[in-house]
């Protein structure tokens, strides 16, 4: 689940991520690639075990395999994942672990995630810096696109075909056509702040990008960023090209040549 104050909502993952790729951060997960790897290598070099073994990002076929370093105590100190040309793309440094960690049932209450903070010290100035805030997010609510945002990258041999703008109830549309060899289609949408927090379903994995959390599934990819909703969707396009395409939206209106 990712909770989005700004937007008064909750976006709830419909999937069996994280389970169903590697994750280079959680124990489990670097267990299972290291079973899973009949051909798992084991080094020492400077003090420090390295196990070797092949991941699986069905998200990123770039990435390959991981480094897994421990300390002469058998302490879990570093991941690196690499690509097919051995050029590190992930590196995770692990300062301490806690093996006997807990949690408790509140720590996954809802409301202790959107609850703001008690005040602490001059609660007059919290309270003041909260309004801005408010202000703040007023202002970006609004019912038209400002600016459009362009993919910086595009597949090769593929442009932008035609622009559509469509009034919605909740302000405007914009619909991106890409044609040639790997065409695709953009949307983005205005949103308005809820007045009631929402639970959303989204259905997909999540994905990083750029400063938000996007739901990624076989063909298509969507996200919210600066109180727009983006999707994105090419039945030809492979997932590293839909990564690549959202992650190069970032808030910079340059558009490739109209064909």
């Amino acid at each position: 689940m990712v909770v989005t104050p700004s937007l008064n909502k909750s976006f709830k993952f419909q999937s069996n991520w994280p389970n169903n790729s590697s994750q280079s951060y959680l124990l489990s997960s670097l267990v299972k690639d290291m079973t899973n790897d009949p051909k798992t290598e084991f080094n020492e070099k400077d003090k420090m075990f390295i196990i070797k073994n092949k991941v699986d990002y069905p998200n990123n076929e770039d990435l390959t395999y991981e480094k897994i370093y421990f300390d002469k105590n058998k302490d879990l100190k570093k991941v690196e994942v690499y690509n097919n040309k051995d050029m590190m793309k992930i590196k995770v440094e692990f300062l301490k672990i806690d093996y006997k960690a807990s949690l408790n049932d509140d720590d996954f209450k809802l409301d202790n995630l959107i609850k703001e903070p008690e005040c602490s010290g001059d609660c007059n100035e919290n309270n003041e810096n909260n309004e801005n805030n408010n202000n703040s997010t007023e202002n970006k609510t609004t019912s038209s696109l400002k600016d459009i945002i362009y993919p910086l990258y595009v597949p090769s041999n593929t442009s932008l075909k035609s622009k559509d703008v469509v009034n919605t109830e909740s302000g405007e549309r914009v619909i991106l056509t890409f044609g040639g060899d790997n065409s695709f289609v953009l949307v983005e949408e205005t949103i308005n702040v809820a007045d009631e927090f929402e639970i959303i379903p989204v259905y997909g994995d999540p994905e990083i990008i750029n400063d938000s959390i996007g739901a990624l599934s076989a063909n298509s990819l969507s996200w919210t960023s600066n109180n727009v909703n983006y999707y994105l969707t090419g039945t030809s396009l492979a997932k590293d090209d839909l990564i690549s395409i959202a992650t190069s939206m970032n808030n910079v209106g340059v558009v490739n040549a109209e064909k």
